[in-house]
């Protein structure tokens, strides 16, 4: 039996947290795109954010305010700009998943308030308000009904998004996805689920090649409806059986298309990681850092990446409202730590062994997965045509790190070479001193010689 956790207890007992970094999938939203059977379901529209997915944020919101304000005291316990920041691809239910979410963050009764009734006026916007006083009367003092605090959420164009949107940016890895889509594993299991398809097609009326085309839409939808107890007007074909063999499919052909080979887990993950790095690596060196607290709202497929790119599992779908939360830890004597909860679920961390990592080997780790310079790892080179060719140079190029305590293949490269210079460098004192000492003795020889005559 391993007893070395026992050694952390002390260090978990009086160590702090200073610094969180989530990522985290949206919550529960419609189809993103209608089957014939959604119609007049949805009022909100194909891939909107849902109320039960809205309850799903922003009860994380409350859960976290309770562990990093109420209990470990990490935030204020109101909205200070310093010490955090959001940020949001730019999608309606992720963005308003991360509204929900501060929402829970930062409850009704948190928020700002004038500073005394005679600023009712200068509070009054330059157009008629019709039942001002009334209003006014009902607000108090309260900036906002009940106090609610409102937040800013940041967002960027989608497909510049280089952090949380790799697909959409990054064209090596557009060019090796779509050369994954068509490869022979995937197509073995495409006919190895023939009879997939062949339901989708007698049920749908549809060509199979069509079948396999809307296939992913198709299995949203119904994993969506099923979860929500829609199920009466779902043609009897697509029945649980279905449901669980088109699960595992997509699973699988998820693998080979965003995450083969090796170098894809790292492209997808790189900037998100090298971000990471650089928040980390500033609440550590930096004692007078004020952020506390960075929110990533984004999609299944964010979470995915980020789970391949640290060698965490990943051979699964991500939930509706998945988490990732990457927590700095201080002990009292100022050594650092990192933690990484995956939906609530510790994370042994690959190179560390534990699943609480020593600061500079979780930091190596990162930079080890990731590339210094993610626009030119992305550049995509026409004449890279030879997928072979393409799949050597990548390796060629960046090496990927081993498993359990290993390092990467290019910091074994580095230190053979280090040790064979040492061994030169040795050898070529070794060889001087006895060609000195050589020459010493012969002159020597012929010093008596010549003495001797």
């Amino acid at each position: 039996m391993d007893f070395r956790f026992l050694l952390l207890i002390p260090l978990l007992i009086s160590s702090t947290v200073v610094y969180v970094v989530e990522l985290a999938r949206h919550g529960l939203r419609t189809p993103t795109q209608f089957m014939p059977w959604d119609e007049g379901i949805w009022s909100v529209g194909p891939g909107q954010l849902t109320p039960e997915g809205m309850r799903q944020h922003f009860l994380i919101g409350t859960e976290l305010r309770n562990r990093y304000i109420n209990n470990t005291k990490l935030l204020s316990s109101s909205y200070y700009k310093p010490e955090v920041s959001f940020y949001s691809t730019d999608y309606d239910r992720t963005l308003m998943s991360a509204m929900s979410q501060l929402s829970g963050l930062y409850p009704p009764e948190t928020g700002p308030s004038l500073k005394n009734s005679s600023l009712n006026q200068l509070a009054k916007p330059p157009i008629y308000i019709e039942n001002f006083n009334e209003t006014i009367e009902e607000l108090g003092d309260a900036a906002l009904p009940n106090n609610i605090q409102v937040v800013p959420v940041f967002t960027g164009l989608n497909q510049d998004d280089i952090i949380l949107l790799p697909s959409f940016s990054c064209p090596k890895y557009q060019y090796i996805s779509n050369f994954n889509s068509n490869s022979s594993a995937v197509q073995s299991l495409i006919k190895k689920n023939a009879n997939l398809f062949e339901t989708i097609s007698n049920v749908m009326d549809i060509s199979i090649e069509e079948a396999i085309n809307i296939s992913p839409q198709l299995l949203d939808s119904l994993i969506i409806n099923n979860a929500y107890g829609n199920t009466r007007n779902i043609p009897a074909p697509f029945n649980e059986q279905f449901l669980q063999q088109a699960v595992a499919l997509s699973n699988q052909i998820t693998q080979i298309i965003y995450y083969t080979p090796e170098v894809m887990s790292q492209l997808s993950g790189s900037q998100f990681l090298r971000q990471l790095s650089t928040l980390l690596n500033e609440s550590q060196s930096n004692p007078n850092s004020t952020l506390k607290f960075s929110l990533f709202l984004a999609h299944d497929s964010s979470l995915l990446n980020v789970l391949s790119a640290l060698k965490l599992p990943n051979l699964e779908n991500p939930t509706f409202a998945s988490t990732i939360l990457f927590e700095l830890i201080s002990d009292e004597n100022k050594n650092f730590y990192v933690q990484v909860y995956y939906n609530d679920i510790l994370q042994t961390i690959p190179t560390c062994g534990s699943t609480l990592c020593p600061f500079y080997n979780f930091m190596r780790f990162i930079e080890l997965r990731s590339f210094p310079n993610i626009t030119n790892a992305c550049i995509f080179n026409s004449a890279e045509e030879n997928w072979g060719d393409l799949a050597e140079a990548e390796n060629e190029e960046f090496p990927v790190a081993g498993k359990g305590d290993d390092w990467n293949l290019r910091w074994y490269g580095w230190l053979a070479i280090a040790f064979c210079s040492a061994v030169i460098m040795a050898l070529g004192i070794a060889v001087t001193v006895l060609i000195r000492d050589f020459k010493a003795k012969r002159g020597k020889k012929k010093y008596v010689e010549m003495w001797e005559r």
